[in-house]
């Protein structure tokens, strides 16, 4: 489904304004690479390219949803996402979670949903947030693999900033 909507339209440009934030943090902790968990159409790479063209650092995108960003992407010292978890199966969350750390070395952003999707991705009327859970939830999921250094919670959203256990 993920690849028949994003040969419709691609979508996925949440990660959209976080470019001073995550390379901040890719300076702090000095890290040579990192993995946009669920690239999208690669707003981030693409925000992250033109706002500081001189970087020091590689970012990999995995997308499972185009097939040239399908593939199992290489362990990074970074690992990010906006708006992906939510999209995955209840019963499939830990494995995905297992797999980001899997390929972090060093640190985990993520962004995730608190709500339904219907009707916000073009060319589907259907929910696409298959996981909607509060956000102690989802920290609670996290904290089994990352210590969290600062998280934020509202209606809509759970984001944290993790360093891997």
């Amino acid at each position: 489904m993920i690849t028949d909507l994003h040969n419709k339209r691609p979508w996925g440009g949440a990660a959209s304004g976080n470019a001073h934030m995550l390379n901040k943090y890719m300076i702090l902790s000095q890290a040579k690479s990192l993995l946009d968990y669920g690239a999208g159409r690669s707003a981030l790479r693409i925000e992250m390219e033109a706002t500081f063209p001189d970087k020091k650092y590689v970012i990999n995108e995995y997308e499972p949803g185009i097939p040239k960003l399908a593939e199992d992407p290489p362990v990074s010292d970074a690992v990010v996402s906006f708006d992906v978890m939510e999209h995955v199966e209840t019963d499939k969350v830990d494995n995905v979670i297992q797999h980001i750390y899997d390929k972090c070395n060093l640190w985990t952003y993520h962004k995730i949903c608190l709500r339904a999707a219907t009707g916000s991705f073009p060319g589907t009327t259907q929910n696409l947030h298959l996981t909607i859970k509060p956000g102690l939830w989802w920290l609670e999921k996290f904290s089994n693999k990352f210590n969290f250094i600062e998280q934020g919670m509202n209606q809509g959203y759970v984001w944290f900033l993790g360093v891997k256990k």
